[in-house]
C-alpha cells in the first residue's frame, strides 16, 4: 500500500470483505484513520515487520492501550506479536514502539492530549459518537438527547476512557426563559384539563367493569381506591354533585 494508493474508506465493506462491521470501530478509528495507519507502517506489523497478507489471519491487529482507553491504539501488530509482545522481539524494539503509540502522535495533530482534561462545569453538554448528548447536571451527568444505547458509565472519566477526548464535543445547555405568570397558570390548566380526561376514562373503565360482572367491593380492594372515591367514580350524578358543592365552598357569599 502506498500514499497513492489511499483512499477514504466510507463504509466497512472497504475493509472487511465479509461485510462485517469493521473491526477498527470499537477503538473509535475512522476507515481513513485505519488507512493513513496501514500507509505509515507500510500494512506491515510494527515490531517485527511482518507484512498484513502474510499472517495468519491475513491482516495486522489493532493494538491499543487498555490502560488508557478502548481508542487509544498503539498501532498494527501481526498475531504472535499481538499476543506476545515482548517474547521474541528486541526489547529496545518494544520499548520503542510503546513509547511512541499512534494515538499520542494523532492527539498531536489535533491539539490535544491524552491526560483526562478537567471536568466541565454544570450546564455543559457533551456530544458523544452516534448522535448522543449527555449534560452536566449538580447531581452528575444525565442524558439530554439522541441514542441511549452506548452509554453504560455517565461519568467524565467514562465518556474519556470510552471515546477518547477527540470525540468529545463540548457545548452549553441552552437556558429555558423564566416562567412568567401566565405561563404558570396555563401549567395548572393543561395539569387540571388533562387529569379531568384521565379521570373521566378510568371512571369509564371501572363502570364497564361492573356491567361485566365484577363487584364494587372487588374493584376497592383492587384499586386502593376508598369506598367513597369508588362510589363516586361509579356514579357521574354523584361525583358532579361533589364537585358543585366543593365548589359553593371555594366561592365567596354575595352581599
Amino acid at each position: 500500500m502506498t500514499a497513492e494508493t489511499l483512499t477514504v474508506r466510507p463504509h466497512n465493506a472497504a475493509h472487511d470483505p465479509s461485510g462485517k462491521t469493521c473491526a477498527h470501530f470499537r477503538y473509535r478509528m475512522t476507515c481513513e484513520d485505519l488507512d493513513r495507519l496501514r500507509v505509515n507502517t507500510n500494512d506491515r506489523c510494527a515490531l517485527c515487520g511482518t507484512p498484513g497478507d502474510e499472517t495468519p489471519h491475513g491482516s495486522l491487529h489493532i493494538d491499543h492501550d487498555a490502560v488508557v482507553g478502548d481508542w487509544a491504539v498503539r498501532g498494527l501488530l501481526c498475531s504472535r506479536c499481538n499476543t506476545q509482545l515482548d517474547s521474541h522481539v528486541d526489547e529496545q524494539r518494544v520499548a520503542e514502539y510503546l513509547a511512541d503509540p499512534w494515538y499520542l502522535r494523532m492527539l498531536a495533530e489535533r491539539g490535544l492530549s491524552a491526560e483526562l482534561p478537567p471536568e466541565p462545569g454544570v450546564g455543559t453538554t457533551v456530544h458523544l459518537p452516534r448522535g448522543t448528548v449527555m449534560r452536566r447536571t449538580t447531581s452528575g451527568w444525565v442524558w439530554d438527547a439522541g441514542p441511549r444505547g452506548i452509554i453504560r458509565w455517565s461519568t467524565w472519566a467514562a465518556f474519556h476512557y470510552k471515546f477518547g477526548p477527540h470525540n468529545l464535543r463540548l457545548g452549553v445547555a441552552a437556558t429555558p426563559a423564566p416562567e412568567t405568570d401566565c405561563d404558570i397558570r396555563q401549567i395548572i390548566d393543561d395539569y387540571e384539563s388533562d387529569l379531568e380526561v384521565a379521570v373521566r376514562r378510568r371512571n369509564q373503565r371501572l363502570r364497564a367493569a361492573i356491567d361485566s360482572g365484577r363487584k364494587q367491593v372487588d374493584l376497592v380492594r383492587i384499586t386502593g381506591m376508598s369506598r367513597e372515591a369508588m362510589r363516586q367514580a361509579l356514579n357521574p350524578e354523584i361525583r358532579e354533585a361533589v364537585r358543585a358543592a366543593r365548589a359553593a365552598k371555594r366561592t365567596p357569599a354575595d352581599g
